[in-house]
């Protein structure tokens, strides 16, 4: 059960990341953004797997104890994401070239 909360706040949290408009221009030459509508269905699927992960850990461990297995998950799962983000275009890239 906190293997699943785990992936769904790195889920989560990517998909925050994702609505903001610096992280989710695509790679290319024109850095394209995706439209406004769907960073808010980001946001919102976002802000919903982190309510859903805090709800799992609460359901494993009780409300107190979960919330705080809760915000350690939250804090590893920003920091891979952080150490992995700078990476995107590269990855994208070359994912792209693999598939012409």
């Amino acid at each position: 059960m906190i293997l699943l909360a785990s992936l769904l706040t790195f889920v989560a949290l990517l998909l925050l990341c994702m609505a903001m408009r610096r992280s989710a221009a695509r790679p290319g030459r024109h850095r394209q953004v995706p439209p406004a509508a769907q960073r808010q269905r980001w946001r919102l699927a976002g802000m919903v797997l982190l309510v859903a992960s805090l709800g799992l850990c609460a359901a494993h461990y009780g409300f107190g104890a979960g919330l705080v297995c809760w915000f350690c998950l939250v804090s590893a799962s920003g920091l891979v994401l952080v150490f992995c983000l700078p990476y995107r275009d590269q990855w994208q890239q070359a994912r792209l070239r693999r598939s012409r």
